[in-house]
Formats: structure tokens, sequence, C-alpha cells
């Protein structure tokens, strides 16, 4: 399997005197959007291809299932009511105002009425088929979901029960619910370059913020797929305006399919200030361990969320639209699509190479499969996870590069301020075995910075770096009720 990792943005990509695009006025946004549209449409039918296997049975949402028949026939039907009713516009130019206002009525109560059977009453809801008492508790973390377009109530029920499934959680899911599949596209259009807030926009933002305020929570894992993913950057943004930094730093963010034309996560620090943080400043900590000498180590706060991660298949049409092409832009340098200037997207990407939109039959069942001989939990190795992440030569040189102008330090030294940038040393794992405490480490490029010097001698920006997704997908780590060995 063809897997390319994509590192997070540094510091020099994501500060500029001009203006974000996102806040460009919105008819050119729309005019961007729609000529991107049609410049990935050919990939359009990969939102519901390939249409099987179905390793997660009726979870799956295109498997034959009575649930999912009756969803797929419904939307079925929109399709062909919403396409009828956008050609049939131009007749209203010919029609008494009367008569149009009517015609409008009475196909939006239609569409409605059909929307709330796919829809029912909407809202929260929670996972409802996983047995958590085989994984460990967590009453410290809190993980909650934000569906994409085309999602139904049952649909949103199957996700959520993936998840719980996949990483022994109970899980929350905030329903976005769907207008129809024509209705949902124009409506990610007027959310992305409108930033329009809906109902259940502010609804999610009102559960993410209670939960990094709660106390009792030490972590907040918000999950986001496809039109989910545009919704959660806007609720980040406002996150960072209204959430004070160290509750922010709670927050781990996952996305897929993500549809997003930007995805924000402020640096804590300038250029300038950076490294002096890093190496003497307030981000210093101490190992306490009496084995072990008192020696400082580097913590990776640099960004206002410490973890994003955006999971991709390279002929999805919506991450094509979204997440790939916007972080793409980044790593070839361009400085202008379409006379706007390239709008900022952070995290770390996962391009995986294959077709297929869909939250668990695409995503999950890809890259997180399953063990359905164990009647549990996901597998411990699959054929994604173990695939070489290849971060390409250009990408390393030019972003090593910058680094060593910026800082006037060593190659070595701009190195491990990038490798430091990646987060490269957080993907180990923790699980509970009853009441022992077990430490599983996974192998990295970098595993430790007991000592940075000798740890990159043989690691070179023109060499390139690969290592397996398992290595560092700190999503992975989650798995069957384990935790991320942080090791800052």
């Amino acid at each position: 399997m063809d897997v390319t990792l994509l590192g997070d943005q540094l510091l020099g990509d994501t500060i500029s005197i001009a203006p974000l695009p996102y806040t460009s006025p919105p008819l050119d946004l729309v005019r961007i959007d729609i000529l991107l549209f049609i410049r990935h449409v050919l990939f359009l039918p990969n939102i519901v291809f390939p249409f099987k296997p179905w390793p997660s049975g009726e979870l799956d949402e295109l498997c034959p299932t009575r649930g999912n028949l009756i969803a797929m026939g419904l939307h079925s039907v929109l399709i062909v009511l919403q396409l009828l009713f956008l050609l049939s516009l131009f007749l209203c130019f010919f029609l008494p105002v009367g008569v149009v206002l009517l015609y409008f009525a009475a196909f939006i109560l239609l569409n409605k009425a059909i929307c709330r059977l796919l829809n029912g009453s909407s809202g929260e809801l929670h996972a409802s088929k996983t047995d958590l008492s085989m994984f460990p508790a967590h009453e410290d973390e809190k993980w909650i979901f934000l569906n994409g377009v085309a999602v139904g109530n049952h649909w949103l029920q199957s996700n959520i029960d993936r998840i719980s499934l996949t990483f022994g959680r109970p899980v929350s899911g905030i329903h976005n619910p769907t207008s129809g599949i024509i209705f949902d596209v124009i409506q990610c259009l007027i959310q992305r370059d409108f930033s329009y807030a809906t109902e259940d926009v502010r609804a999610c933002y009102d559960l993410v913020k209670k939960s990094l305020i709660d106390p009792k929570f030490k972590k907040v894992i918000f999950m986001m797929h496809s039109q989910g993913a545009i919704e959660g950057g806007m609720i980040l943004d406002w996150l960072f305006d209204d959430v004070p930094q160290d509750l922010v730093q709670k927050l781990e963010v996952y996305t897929f399919g993500n549809a997003a034309s930007h995805f924000n996560n402020p640096h804590r620090y300038s250029p300038e200030n950076a490294y002096h943080h890093a190496v003497g400043g307030a981000e210093m900590s101490f190992m306490t361990n009496s084995n072990v000498s008192m020696e400082p180590r580097r913590r990776t706060t640099w960004k206002a969320v410490r973890h994003i991660e955006h999971y991709a298949n390279t002929e999805d049409f919506v991450a094509r639209w979204g997440v790939l092409h916007f972080t793409g832009l980044q790593s070839q340098k361009v400085p202008k699509f379409g006379g706007l200037p390239t709008n900022r997207f952070m995290g770390r990407v996962f391009q995986r190479a294959g077709k297929g939109h869909q939250f668990n039959l695409h995503y999950l069942d890809t890259m997180f499969p399953l063990d359905w001989k164990r009647g549990w939990g996901a597998l411990e190795t699959n054929e994604f996870m173990e695939a070489e992440a290849k971060l390409s030569e250009t990408e390393v040189d030019s972003h090593a590069g910058a680094e060593k102008k910026k800082m006037n330090g060593s190659e070595r030294e701009s190195l491990d301020h990038w490798l430091d940038m990646l987060d490269w040393d957080t993907a180990g794992e923790h699980r509970e075995e009853g009441k022992d405490q077990v430490v599983v480490q996974a192998s990295s490029p970098v595993s430790t910075r007991q000592s940075t010097m000798a740890s990159q001698e043989s690691i070179r920006p023109s060499q390139g770096l690969v290592t397996k997704v398992k290595d560092v997908s700190r999503l992975w780590a989650y798995r069957n009720g384990r935790v991320p060995h942080d090791s800052r």
C-alpha cells in the first residue's frame, strides 16, 4: 500500500502580513471552489465506490441491510427531486410570482418531509453497540464525532458505534443533519466561503467547549468526517478566540476525508522566540526518575492544539476538493491559486493511495479494520499501518533548509527543530492490563530526545525519511482501549 506523509506546516509557512484567504470576499471564494469542483468532477463517483466488500457488516454504510437500503433509497429520491428542481428554476422567470412562491413552498415541504425520515430527531447520539467492559475505563477522556454530508440518524449511529468498537471508548455524536446530497454540497460551499455556522456547528462547539472546561477531562478527542471538518474548522477558530490556551492543549483533532479549505492551529511563539523557548525558556521540563540524571527534555507545546492528524484517500473527490488540494499547494510552495494566496492548513496528513469517501467503509475499514475473529476491537496489524509512510526528499530539504536560515543554526540543529515540529516521538502507547500498566514504546526515526545530536547523526535532509504509518499515527495508539505514551 502506498502511503505518503505530509508534515505539519512550520512557523515561516504560517505567518504572513497578508490577510488569510478565507477572509477574502465570499463571491471570490465561491468562484474558486466551483472551479476546483469542476477540476475534480471525474472523481465524484468515488464518493461511493468501491461499493464493497463490507468487512464491518451492518456498520458499513453501503451494506444491503434494511436500514442502509432505506437510507440509500431515500437519498436516491432526493437526488432526482433536487436535480429536477434545480433544472426547473429557469421556468420561474416566466411564471407569476405567486405560482413561483407556491412551487418553492411545496418543494421545500416535500424535501423536509423526506429528510425527516432520514434524520429522525437529530441532536446528540451515543455509541450503543459496544461492550466497554472489556476495555480499560477512560473517564478522563471525552470523545466527540461530527459527521459529514448525506448522513442521517442511522448512519451517524453506525459511525459512532464503529469508532467505539475500534478505540474502546464511549463516543458522543453531534448530528450534522442531511438535506440531501445535492443540497448538502451547496451547504458546504456556503459554509466554506461565507463562514456560515448552522445549528449543529453551534451545538458541537458548545459540547467541545464544555468538555475542555470540565476539569474531570484531561483529553478531548474531536473526530470529524467530510463536511464535518468544515464545521470543525470553524469550531476550532471559535475555540482559539474563546478558550484559554492551557485548556485548548487538552484537545486532539482527527479528520477523515476533510472537506475544509483551511484548518487553523496557531503557533504559541513567533519564529524569533520559538527556539529560545525550546532550549532554555518556559518550555523546559525535567526528568525525575531517580535512575536517570536530571536532564532537560523538550516538550512539544509549539501550537495551540498539540495533535492534529488528517487521513485522506487520494482518489476521494471530497478529500481532493479539501485537504489534499490545500496541503498540496503548501508542499509545492505555490504562492497563489486562482488569484488568492494559499490557505493555512495545519496538521499531519496521511495520504493513502485509494478510492472511497464513506467513513466506515472506505476509511476505518481500510485504516483501522476490526478483528471479527476475536469479536471486538481493532486488528493489531493491518496493511495500512504496516505500510511505509514516505516523506518526499523535496519537502525534507525545503523545511530543514528554511529552519536553518531562520535560526542561524547548524544543519543538525535545524533538522532537530524540524523533527520536533513534526512531533515524531509521540506515537508510542501504553495500555492497562488488569492492575498493571504495560508500556509499549513504538519505534520511530527519533525514539527519544536523550541524545539529540547522536540520534540524528544518520538522518540527513537529502535522504528523506521513511517509517511505518503505525510509528507516526497517534490515533493508532488509541486502538483497543490503549492510550498514547506522551514522552515529553
